[in-house]
């Protein structure tokens, strides 16, 4: 199978959500997760990019690619703090956007 791909049996799953642009916000992501009742041990949630930037939970944002019940694409931002480590004018406009932390790692 291809890496680019992931093929999902959705009868693996109670439910799947799919959120986007969560930038660095993962205290309202569990507030929103809990108002509508996710179950962490049979729904799924797929994340459409942008975990990080302009919130102050970015760490804990990344932290949700290592959970079971989380499936993420890469987004315009995760590919800024991969492609600012070696290119000064991506991480300048990184840095306008939001991803100041992650220079300051």
């Amino acid at each position: 199978m291809n890496t680019l791909t992931k093929v999902i049996d959705g009868s693996d799953f109670s439910a799947i959500y799919v959120v986007g642009d969560l930038h660095g916000c993962y205290s309202l992501l569990m507030q929103e997760l809990e108002k509508v009742h996710f179950n962490f041990e049979k729904d799924l949630l797929i994340c459409t990019g942008d975990l990080v930037d302009r919130g102050n939970e970015n760490l804990e944002c990344v932290s949700l690619v290592s959970q079971p019940w989380f499936y993420c694409v890469r987004g315009n931002h995760e590919e800024m703090c991969i492609k600012g480590r070696d290119d000064a004018w991506i991480q300048d406009i990184h840095a306008q956007n939001g991803g100041e932390w992650f220079y300051l790692l």
